[in-house]
């Protein structure tokens, strides 16, 4: 560490009164943290927009017309259909086609809600349920879908396969989510579940209207649910960006040790834009080793308050194991990375383009630099000459930090509390960078419940056991999820700039 210090030192000399070097305070505003964060995430998880459901699908099969003698399922269609009436495009399917119906005026929606009302009007033998689906995911947006996934093969047949196994599997491999709810009815003495499937996509927030019909479901006893995808695993329990996971603000109490109180940032991706993420900013600390006597020490290491946790830096993040449905939870680890330069090769073109772009003019036959792109040390320093195209940047390297830290769970309110502490081999001599940048994934470690797959047993038109949707969320569910680790949430720290 004291060698790090002094190249640390000896750089921070060199570059002072270097105008062609840029300062890292530059790179680590809240624009540039956001656009970093957004990029390492998939362009489906970073969806900042409250989402509409752009289609709505409705299986007009006489396989669910015994539906309809049930008040409850009636009125939730009913209370769908008139929530978007005017509102999003909506499709019955009968036979082999998917028919757009044309609302435009009072007269047609009229006619289209009584026909939604009409058992009869639920005739054909068939509906074409693997074409829906993959029209919802090749569409990519938010969607549902009423329907009993009674699939018919060319002679009516039930088909006994996973049918809709490639089309799910696709669907949340872009990050996206279903919520199947059902509630059984009875049909020519055979009871059967009709599903009402929200296909959420990425991790867009509802808007008030879906969210609503969510939560009517998921509070209405009568219906049953299924989450497929990790949608609102993650809860915060901070109250405010003041009241964050820091356990008894050991680390913010490093700001009054050191007089500055005020030059912290912590940023909520998971409340602005719904990707599972923190970032927590502290500007002017240095993982050294005064910070260690003064503040990891008192504080964490040997805490003596009642509140304090030993060891312990980050918590009151929790998890909702019991919504994972189909997967059995078997544990979390934590990946750790210093990844500084990963950060700093995104955002120092970002920089130099919005700040410190050349302009180019003609000089006979070639353009060169303007004269105050002359003058511009980090133009010089960083753009290739006469040109507006940037030099190389340094090699990116990330490193791990196995020894730095760890985490641990305890269960709380039927949930598993998650703490981030201090690894058990955690030596102030061997933090891998002072003033780094590190990311932080909690991992779940998941298996297979097959228990809670008897959701999706069904009872076919014509009263035979349908295996076919269980089948495709089994195969779903090993191919996914099964032996993997995958991040259910991620907390940068950054220390000194």
């Amino acid at each position: 560490m004291k060698k790090m210090l002094l190249i640390l030192y000896i750089a921070t000399v060199t570059n002072c009164c270097d105008k062609g070097v840029i300062d890292e305070k530059d790179l680590y505003t809240k624009e540039y943290i956001e656009s970093f964060v957004s990029e390492q995430f998939s362009p489906n998880v970073k969806t900042k927009d409250q989402s509409n459901v752009s289609s709505i699908y409705i299986d007009f099969s006489s396989s669910i017309q015994g539906a309809f003698d049930d008040n409850e399922i009636k009125s939730y269609l009913d209370y769908i259909v008139s929530e978007y009436i005017y509102k999003t495009s909506f499709f019955i399917l009968r036979s082999s086609e998917i028919i757009k119906q044309q609302i435009d005026n009072d007269t047609q929606k009229n006619d289209f809600l009584k026909k939604c009302r009409d058992k009869n009007q639920f005739k054909e033998k068939m509906a074409p349920l693997r074409k829906t689906l993959n029209i919802i995911v090749e569409n990519n947006e938010n969607a549902i879908f009423i329907t009993d996934f009674d699939e018919l093969d060319d002679k009516g047949e039930i088909m006994e396969v996973p049918y809709a196994a490639e089309s799910i599997k696709k669907w949340i491999s872009l990050g996206n989510s279903i919520s199947f709810f059902y509630r059984p009815f009875n049909q020519n003495s055979n009871q059967r579940k009709i599903f009402f499937a929200v296909f959420l996509k990425g991790n867009s927030k509802p808007n008030v209207r879906l969210k609503n019909i969510i939560d009517k479901f998921k509070n209405n006893s009568s219906f049953s649910s299924f989450q497929l995808g990790m949608h609102d695993v993650i809860n915060y329990n901070y109250g405010s960006t003041e009241k964050t996971g820091l356990v008894n603000e050991s680390l913010l109490q490093s700001y009054q040790l050191y007089g500055n109180d005020k030059n912290y940032t912590y940023l909520d991706f998971k409340k602005e834009s719904n990707i599972p993420c923190e970032f927590y900013q502290y500007n002017d600390i240095v993982w050294d080793d005064n910070f260690h006597d003064d503040v990891i020490l008192p504080y964490v290491v040997q805490c003596t308050d009642p509140k304090c946790e030993k060891n312990v830096l980050l918590s009151n993040i929790y998890i909702d194991y019991k919504n994972f449905n189909g997967l059995d939870y078997k544990g979390l680890g934590l990946n750790v990375t210093e990844l500084s330069s990963i950060y700093e090769n995104f955002t120092i073109p970002l920089f130099l383009k919005k700040n410190h772009l050349p302009v180019l003019i003609k000089d006979g036959n070639k353009m060169v630099w303007d004269e105050s792109s002359e003058e511009d040390k980090k133009i010089q320093n960083y753009y290739k000459e006469n040109s507006l195209e940037l030099k190389p940047l340094s090699m990116t390297k990330i490193e791990n930090a196995k020894e730095f830290f760890d985490v641990t769970t305890v269960e709380k309110g039927g949930k598993k509390l998650v703490k981030v502490k201090l690894h058990k081999y955690y030596n102030a001599q061997r933090v891998p960078d002072e003033t780094g940048l590190y990311k932080l994934e909690i991992k779940l470690k998941s298996g297979m419940n097959t228990e809670k797959l008897s959701f999706f047993d069904l009872t076919a038109f014509n009263g035979t056991s349908n295996k076919s949707l269980k089948l495709s969320m089994e195969q779903v569910l090993r191919e996914l999820y099964i032996n993997r680790e995958f991040t259910l949430h991620t907390i940068y720290l950054k220390f000194g700039n």
